[in-house]
């Protein structure tokens, strides 16, 4: 969920929860998760990180109970601080747990379901007007072999890994292409780059597969990302065909 906003305006919204084969208690509540470079996500309280919008946030009803297949409609609201300039976040959280149930037969041999804990999360993102600053960089680069190159198959081909830094206050969601080159300049495979995401002061490596033949030299991989701000953004790493197996480095992107 993106909202556009302006300081001091208030938002009301909501969204429905649904509930699956068994009887559920649902809870809904607000959570900072903090993204790694690796995109592993850590969970962390409401409010406690940079750029949260958690405190903001009242959710009612915060608990649920959800028969078999049932859906419930949950609203929240916010007001935007006057003070508040770029992209703030929040993760609204919606953890269930199966309902013991009464067993059909004899009492004395009366069973209690016990089900697992599962939480599902929703991204929620607030981007304050006219405050904009977008700035990102491609920070680095680096090449690995997608398969064994010693046949030129189209299982062959190269896996591309950028690391993009958000140096901005506003929530990014780059995307572009990636160019492989010969060292001479001549371009032999062109394939996209698919948007990703990218909070304010963030990083993230992000993957880009280029399959096909490439046969056995030197090329350069170009990568070039528009991520909404004045400017493109370019990077490019060497590497040479073929390819060690696993995790070869490139060379820096920056």
């Amino acid at each position: 969920m993106e909202i556009n906003a302006e300081p001091g305006q208030t938002f009301v919204g909501q969204f429905r929860v649904s509930g699956g084969a068994q009887p559920e208690s649902v809870t809904i509540y607000a959570l900072d998760w903090d993204r790694g470079p690796d995109g592993v996500y850590t969970p962390n309280p409401p409010g406690s990180l940079p750029g949260t919008c958690s405190a903001w946030l009242s959710i009612s009803p915060a608990q649920l109970d959800l028969r078999p297949g049932e859906e419930q409609v949950v609203k929240y609201s916010f007001t935007v601080p006057m003070d508040a300039s770029g992209s703030y976040w929040s993760f609204v959280m919606a953890e269930g747990q199966n309902r013991p149930e009464k067993p059909e037969g004899d009492d004395a041999h009366r069973q209690v379901l016990i089900g697992a804990k599962l939480r599902y999360a929703a991204r929620f993102v607030v981007n304050i007007k006219d405050s904009a600053n977008m700035q990102g960089r491609i920070a680095g680069m680096k090449a690995a072999a997608l398969a064994p190159a010693s046949n030129a198959t189209d299982e062959d081909g190269v896996n591309i890994s950028i690391l993009f830094e958000n140096t901005g206050n506003y929530y990014l969601k780059p995307l572009g292409y990636m160019d492989i080159r010969t060292l001479d300049g001549v371009s032999v495979l062109k394939t996209g780059i698919k948007e990703f995401y990218v909070f304010p002061g963030k990083s993230i490596w992000v993957d880009t597969r280029v399959k096909g033949p490439l046969a056995p030299g030197k090329y350069l991989a170009l990568a070039v990302l528009d991520y909404g701000g004045d400017n493109l953004v370019a990077g490019e790493t060497r590497f040479e065909v073929p390819l060690p197996q696993p995790g070869a480095q490139g060379a820096d992107g920056r």
